[in-house]
């Protein structure tokens, strides 16, 4: 009997181990992976981007929300799967895609549009994977570039700009040709601004490649004055706060403003040699309106006849001060004439010679000698070259030293550095 009981427990043992302890009964059915966290917790944002104003038209190719829980299984998630839980006014299609279990991006079919300010929101009950929900909506907002100003010629305070001149604006956009927001003054006596007549206009394709403006034509306008500007004149362009672009209802957030100057009356203004010149230092000219080197050397001639070096009569470069180097003589007393033909760069001539003279000094006090090691040969001369200019003496410090001290001598560090103090190493 007992052994018949041993028979049967171990059966039933047996059985309840080949049972799978996972089976369910009819009755139980499967949680959701929501269900099987606790409930309850509020979910949240914890990064977005872009926000704000916008720089960059790359900075809004895709919107990027981070949450603070997991919102989806961590699995491959391919291209354009997820759901639209930013909600966009205005609305734009595109592609949703979760980077990560916590991070949701969309990609707009096409570019936002400039200038405009979108509003995202995440709405109130997003749910989280774990069960985690939004207490209420979330939301920002973000603009697109807006208008600016990006390049503009003429350059802020720039000089000697021809009466001819016509002014070309480069936008990051597409820009409006509203005149009201454009305004181009003359400044007049007692700093009195005098509005100046113009028209809008698209440059041409030969305009924007001859300043290397390398942009769509649609993104720069022309201010052409109705009129030849003056010369001797400083004149104010002022681009208005709003300006509107081609896109969007947001204007230029700032108003901006530059300043430039025509050409004046050509004109000597000053010479810069005096009674006690140095043969070796440049002689400086001066005038109203910039020169070429080329130009000026040809329409110069001196008393005594100075030779001019060739390589200015090459120079095309053009600057308002001029600065020549003249193998002068010492102690000379040197005359000089501007020819009346001579023309800047705008072909505007001087009208009348400009008589000058100046006198040189002597050449200043120099000496020079070789101040590294040098030998001279017992049986040759023992004379050491040295270079004097007008100095009636100088102190030399010198020392004899035996055969078997150079050595010793040329392991010294520093010992024929002209900067350090001599050291006598003879005994």
């Amino acid at each position: 009997m007992k052994e018949k009981f041993r028979i049967s427990l171990l059966i039933l043992m047996v059985l309840m181990i080949l049972i799978p302890s996972g089976c369910k009964s009819k009755k139980e059915k499967d949680l959701t992976p929501q269900e099987t966290f606790i409930q309850g917790g509020d979910l949240s944002v914890a990064y977005i981007s872009p926000k704000g104003s916008t720089e960059d038209p790359q900075e809004t190719d895709t919107l990027v929300v981070i949450f603070d829980r997991p919102m989806v299984p961590l699995e491959a998630l391919p291209e354009g799967r997820g759901p639209g839980l930013m909600q966009l006014e205005p609305l734009f299609a595109g592609k949703y895609r979760w980077l990560n279990p916590k991070t949701l991006t969309f990609t707009p079919d096409k570019p936002f549009p400039y200038s405009t300010e979108i509003m995202v929101t995440i709405p109130t009950g997003t749910k989280s994977y774990d069960g985690f929900s939004m207490k209420e909506d979330f939301f920002w907002t973000f603009q697109t570039i807006r208008p600016r100003l990006l390049k503009h010629f003429p350059q802020h305070e720039q000089k000697w700009l021809n009466p001819d001149t016509e002014v070309l604006l480069v936008f990051n956009q597409p820009i409006q040709k509203e005149k009201s927001f454009f305004s181009l003054k003359k400044t007049g006596k007692n700093n009195i601004k005098i509005p100046v007549e113009f028209s809008l206009e698209s440059p041409s394709e030969e305009l924007l490649k001859e300043n290397r403006i390398e942009t769509l034509p649609e993104n720069t306008l022309l201010l052409k004055p109705r009129e030849r500007l003056e010369p001797d004149s400083k004149y104010e362009v002022e681009i208005e706060e709003g300006l509107p672009g081609k896109q969007g209802a947001l204007g230029m957030e700032k108003p901006f403003t530059f300043f430039f100057e025509t050409y004046g009356t050509f004109q000597f203004v000053s010479f810069g040699a005096d009674e006690n010149h140095s043969p070796y230092d440049s002689l400086k000219f001066t005038f109203s309106n910039p020169v070429s080197y080329r130009e000026f050397v040809q329409k110069i001639r001196f008393e005594p006849e100075t030779i001019i070096p060739d390589y200015y009569a090459e120079w095309e470069h053009a600057e308002s001060t001029l600065w020549i180097s003249l193998p002068l003589q010492p102690e000379i007393h040197y005359k000089l004439w501007i020819d009346p033909e001579l023309q800047d760069i705008f072909k505007n001539k001087l009208a009348k010679e400009i008589p000058l003279e100046f006198a040189t000094a002597s050449f200043p006090s120099y000496v020079s000698m070789n101040t590294s090691h040098r030998i001279l040969e017992a049986y040759s001369d023992l004379k050491y070259p040295l270079y004097v200019i007008n100095t009636p003496e100088i102190f030399v410090e010198a020392a004899r030293i035996e055969k078997e001290d150079i050595l010793s001598l040329l392991n010294h560090q520093k010992i024929f550095w002209s900067s350090e103090k001599f050291i006598n190493l003879s005994p």
